[in-house]
């Protein structure tokens, strides 16, 4: 992680002129309004668990440099992330060069999973099934298989879907 935090640094005058320049505008489909998106105009997609394990060259070729790069402390030190957020309401966090954990938030447009942001809870069982933990406003679902356990966590605000993380569960 602390290779990962340097590269990223030694980045910075990148980072910060990422930011200073307007970056291009995509049509989300279905959607009448646009989202900011990458250089290359991807996002995540509907199944973002194809890019757990993901590498930084991988990334940056996929979505561009991110806006915000950030250290995210753990409770432990083994649980410390680098995360970064990219325009469209994504996240990655990294964990030893490797994205191990996506988080969707207010400005993300599409659904994930099917599940989309401001779903009900209703909605969301009848799509995943029950969940596998439920904890307050936080519900956790197992999803298929990739050789690893992949699992989703949906936070509700007011009953509503407001974050949806997608994460190895093995880490």
């Amino acid at each position: 992680m602390v290779a990962l935090l340097a590269l990223v640094f030694s980045l910075s005058p990148i980072f910060l002129s990422a930011q200073a320049t307007a970056l291009p505008q995509v049509q989300a489909s279905g959607q009448g309004q646009s989202a900011l998106a990458s250089p290359q105009g991807r996002r995540p997609g509907e199944d973002p668990a194809a890019l757990l394990g993901l590498e930084l060259a991988g990334s940056f070729e996929r979505f561009g440099l991110p806006l915000k790069v950030y250290p995210l402390r753990g409770a432990e030190a083994w649980q410390d992330d680098v995360v970064f957020e990219y325009s469209g309401g994504f996240s990655a966090f990294w964990f030893s060069g490797r994205v191990w954990q996506l988080r969707f938030s207010a400005d993300y447009l599409g659904p994930v999973h099917g599940v989309s942001l401001g779903d009900g809870i209703d909605d969301v069982v009848s799509l995943l099934g029950q969940p596998y933990i439920h904890a307050d406003a936080a519900y956790v679902f197992n999803l298929p298989g990739r050789g690893y356990p992949v699992r989703m966590r949906v936070l509700l605000k007011e009953g509503k879907v407001q974050d949806i993380y997608v994460y190895r569960a093995d880490f």
